[in-house]
Parts: structure tokens; C-alpha cells; sequence
């Protein structure tokens, strides 16, 4: 059977993944790595806790259904549910950044290999009632935002983790979340996981 890779299963991304950040540990035994493939996809699926791991940047993440209400600690990130990224003390209300899910998908190709996607687009408020614009950041346009992919793939003993940057421009105003908040959450899942 024909192994899929994370990059073949990222789509709609008219180019090729340009930022590529990543970590892999290979384990002692293969019960190892399955468990370490399962820590890896609950600490991606756990959004709420994502601020545990941004160190000093203390980013606040929220996990919400479809019309942008909280859906409460513990629950799980699914495709079509949303991210509420939240900058403390940039505004008085804080800077908020809405990340839309379009996969969450887990593909167990054979019994030694399986691989985990998180897809994440950034998207206007999804509370915001129709014809009412939300004043966004500065970035892609809104035919062609950037994506980004978190996946874990399993190959035996392997686990990888890797984080792909689709359709980013070259302008570093450009990202849906500024670089250096977006950086912190990837570094401090990578580093959790891999401890």
C-alpha cells in the first residue's frame, strides 16, 4: 500500500507548503511510539491548553462551534469548529485571531504507519451576524489565506511532528497571527511532546 505523506494530504493550497518546521524522536519500541503519536495528537486536539505551551508570549486559545461560542475545556477539535487566538493587553479587550478547522483527520495507512492533519485557515469572527465586516489584521487576501498544517505521522518506532506554512507571502506583516505568537505555540508544542 502507498504511504501518504502530511504534504499529500494538505489541500486547497494553490502552492506548495512554504514555511516547514519540524521535530522527530525515534522511540524504543513501537508501543513507545504509538504512545508518543497519541500524546502528539491529544496536546493538538487539546486547543484550550494550547497557552500552556507558548512560554512568556501567553497567548490564550478557545476552541468554539460553528457560531463562535466557547465550546469548554476538554473538547476536542473537530473539522468545522473554530479557534479564538487571543494577544492579552494588545487592546483593551485583547487582539483576537479566528482560525477556521478544515481537517482533523486521523489515517491509519498500515499497521506500522499512521499520520494525523490539523488544517487551520484564518477566517473572519464566525459570531459576526452576515453584512457585518470584521476589521482583520493584515494579510493574505481572502481568496488565497494562509493555511497552516500541524501532522503526526507514525512509521514504526519513528513519530515526526511538522508544522507546514501554506501560501504565506513574503511579507512578514502578513500573517494571520504575528510571527513571533505563532512561533512561541509551535516551538512549545514540538518541545512538549518531545520532551
Amino acid at each position: 500500500m502507498k504511504r501518504r505523506s502530511g504534504n499529500t494530504l494538505l489541500s486547497g493550497q494553490e502552492k506548495e507548503p512554504t514555511g516547514k518546521t519540524g521535530a522527530s524522536l525515534t522511540a524504543s519500541s513501537e508501543q513507545a511510539a504509538i504512545g508518543l503519536f497519541l500524546k502528539a495528537k491529544y496536546r493538538l486536539l487539546d486547543v484550550d491548553h494550547w497557552a500552556d505551551f507558548c512560554g512568556p508570549f501567553t497567548l490564550s486559545f478557545q476552541l468554539a462551534d460553528p457560531a463562535g461560542d466557547p465550546l469548554g475545556a476538554g473538547a476536542p477539535a473537530v473539522a468545522d469548529n473554530y479557534i479564538k487566538a487571543t494577544i492579552p493587553g494588545s487592546r483593551e479587550d485583547g487582539t483576537s485571531y479566528w482560525l477556521r478547522i478544515e481537517k482533523a483527520e486521523h489515517h491509519r495507512i498500515s499497521e506500522n504507519y499512521e499520520l494525523f492533519l490539523l488544517q487551520l485557515r484564518p477566517c473572519a469572527d464566525p459570531g459576526l451576524s452576515a453584512g457585518k465586516a470584521l476589521q482583520e489584521p493584515a494579510g493574505p487576501t481572502q481568496q488565497d489565506p494562509a493555511a497552516s498544517s500541524f501532522t503526526i505521522e507514525r512509521d514504526g518506532q519513528r513519530v515526526n511532528m511538522t508544522v507546514y506554512g501554506g501560501n504565506e507571502t513574503p511579507d512578514p506583516s502578513a500573517s494571520f497571527l504575528p510571527a513571533p505568537h505563532w512561533q512561541a505555540l509551535i516551538k512549545g508544542l514540538l518541545s512538549s511532546v518531545f520532551r
